[in-house]
């Protein structure tokens, strides 16, 4: 444990209640940033999709989401 500055607690990602890293690496996306989601970071039988569908209804922000052809992942862009 240690103290940090403010500076430095506002460069952190917080999450809420028990989100996964995943979701708040997303919700904490800027306009025009693209994440890469691995699948072995992906702990869901289906894809991003549906998450990103509540993300948008909770905080309205705008996704798109893009299956890599070779089927290693997800490319999600912040949009809006």
């Amino acid at each position: 444990m240690k103290k940090i500055t403010k500076e430095e607690a506002a460069k952190l990602q917080t999450k809420l209640g028990s989100s996964t890293v995943v979701r708040t690496a997303v919700v904490h996306l800027q306009v025009g940033e693209i994440l890469l989601i691995e699948k072995g970071d992906w702990t869901q039988k289906k894809g991003p999709g549906q998450m990103l569908q509540r993300v948008t209804e909770r905080t309205k922000q705008k996704y798109t989401c893009s299956a890599l052809a070779d089927g290693s992942g997800w490319l999600v862009e912040r949009v809006g």
